[in-house]
């Protein structure tokens, strides 16, 4: 696997269009397929190809993101000689759809669908069409431990909107937020808990579960906070609502809230204050009422909102935006001396 740097998490990105159209083809097989995903390229047609790769490094886990034109892909006994690790790829189709074949199974991806490649097997794969693919690298070693009968796993499709896939797709994207801001210690963790939760998504039925480890709890959590900044501005958004959509007992959601620093109420209620006081801020939004923007915002009482906003910013919404005014007007006074 090539590193990309020794800070625990260093990215690099490669684009085709920068090239002649008759390099193209050669630059990705030597550039992408060969040194990332230990392949060889197929390509079936004769016209132009283009393609971006991103790739970002969390501790020993790559992860990648392609953009292409059609193609076909293959790994077999010449390319598995020359991969210089052992590892694992989870898979997630973003566009176009395509096919594997390992372990004598094949597995046909669409939107949002997971799928686990093992490096140490043959493997053929086939676009449908143009699209692109997130593909993560890790080493063997890091599922090893915590599956058993790993071979079993590969070349079998875990559906985006079954309740592992949606927890295996938030908290992918968390690490992927989350990383560049941490220190060498908690990527470490998010790496680690990564890994724990494809083992559970592939390993165990992940929507039989109403308890388990720090990551499972993580990972949903992420889940619940994401439904609330989907629908804060509902205001009869309720628990259960949110529990229904992410696949979880009501009861099991106020659980996982009581191991993050506020309940489902507080974060509600601060997501929607954090909208409202941007709106009384904004100056594009000063010809707004604070009863619309308050109402707008999820709030379904103007005095409830009013007691909410004072209590998390010690100012009423009426004096923070004469505050705001005024320091506009002071800096316009200033700029015209």
């Amino acid at each position: 696997m090539p590193r990309i740097g020794d800070d625990g998490v260093m990215g690099v990105r490669i684009d085709t269009n920068a090239l002649p159209e008759v390099d193209r083809k050669a630059f990705w097989r030597e550039e992408v397929c060969q040194p990332y995903m230990y392949s060889a390229p197929i390509f079936r047609n004769e016209e132009a190809f283009t393609g971006t790769h991103t790739a970002l490094l969390v501790g020993e886990t790559v992860f990648m993101d392609t953009a292409t034109s059609q193609y076909d892909v293959i790994r077999g006994s010449q390319e598995i000689s020359r991969s210089p690790m052992d590892v694992v790829a989870l898979m997630r189709e973003r566009s176009g759809g395509r096919r594997f074949s390992q372990n004598g199974r094949n597995a046909a991806l669409e939107r949002g669908d997971f799928i686990l490649l093992d490096s140490a097997s043959p493997m053929s794969g086939a676009m449908a069409a143009a699209g692109s693919l997130q593909c993560i690298v890790m080493p063997r070693s890091a599922l090893g431990r915590r599956i058993d009968e790993f071979e079993n796993m590969t070349a079998r499709t875990l559906s985006a909107t079954s309740p592992a896939g949606v927890l295996l797709n938030d908290y992918t994207e968390m690490v992927l937020r989350l990383s560049p801001t941490q220190d060498e210690r908690a990527r470490a963790w998010l790496e680690g808990g990564f890994h724990d939760l494809i083992a559970l998504s592939f390993g165990t039925a992940i929507d039989t579960l109403e308890t388990g480890p720090a990551t499972l709890r993580s990972a949903r959590l992420e889940t619940m906070l994401r439904q609330i900044d989907k629908h804060y501005r509902d205001p009869g958004l309720t628990p259960r609502a949110v529990a229904v959509k992410a696949g979880v007992s009501e009861r099991y959601l106020h659980r996982l809230f009581e191991h993050s620093s506020m309940s489902f109420r507080q974060s509600l209620v601060r997501r929607r204050l954090t909208e409202a006081r941007r709106c009384l801020k904004d100056i594009a939004e000063a010809h707004r009422s604070i009863a619309d923007i308050a109402f707008a915002s999820g709030f379904a009482d103007l005095s409830g909102f009013n007691r909410a906003f004072k209590s998390a910013y010690g100012l009423t919404p009426r004096d923070m935006r004469s505050h705001m005014l005024h320091e506009l007007s002071h800096v316009d006074r200033h700029a015209e001396v």
